[in-house]
């Protein structure tokens, strides 16, 4: 019944239980309506981004690409952020802590220099949802130096194993 509603709805009807209930079907079906889904809101940012100059009001739809797996789209629209100046940059941060991998670490890092006074240590909560460890943070910020630490640290062990 879901799936055959999907394909009539459009995009700005999506609620999240929806996009919890496809992220859950494990089958080859369910990869692909994940990835179809992902694809579409790829190209409705494409198009709310060409009318309005910007993708502030899209932080809905950046918080479904994490269920969704959509880890190579939500690293390429971090990296077209400047700053986590409103609720999507951040809320794509979280999305990426959703699915992301231990590979993203690094990427991660880089993006704590993004984070503004609203942003809520975003990249530090991503970071923990990906690693499992809790760092403290500089004032209201992700703490860049001590995740570079950390990072550097874990390196150094797998390479001596």
């Amino acid at each position: 019944y879901l799936l055959d509603r999907w394909r009539k709805m459009r995009i700005d009807e999506m609620k999240y239980p929806f996009v919890l209930f496809i992220s859950k079907t494990q089958d080859e079906q369910g990869q692909r309506l994940r990835n179809k889904f992902a694809e579409q809101i790829m190209n409705e940012l494409d198009e709310f981004k060409k009318i309005h100059h910007g993708l502030h009001d899209c932080c809905l739809l950046a918080s479904f690409l994490g269920p969704l797996g959509a880890r190579e789209q939500i690293v390429s629209l971090i990296k077209e952020e400047k700053m986590f100046s409103c609720h999507y940059g951040p809320e794509l941060v979280i999305s990426l802590g959703q699915c992301g991998t231990i590979e993203d670490v690094p990427f991660l890092i880089d993006c704590i220099e993004k984070e503004s006074d609203g942003s809520d240590a975003v990249v530090n909560k991503s970071l923990k949802l990906i690693t499992g460890v809790e760092m403290p943070l500089r004032g209201s910020h992700t703490d860049k130096e001590a995740w570079q630490k950390w990072w550097e640290s874990q390196r150094n062990l797998r390479m001596k194993n």
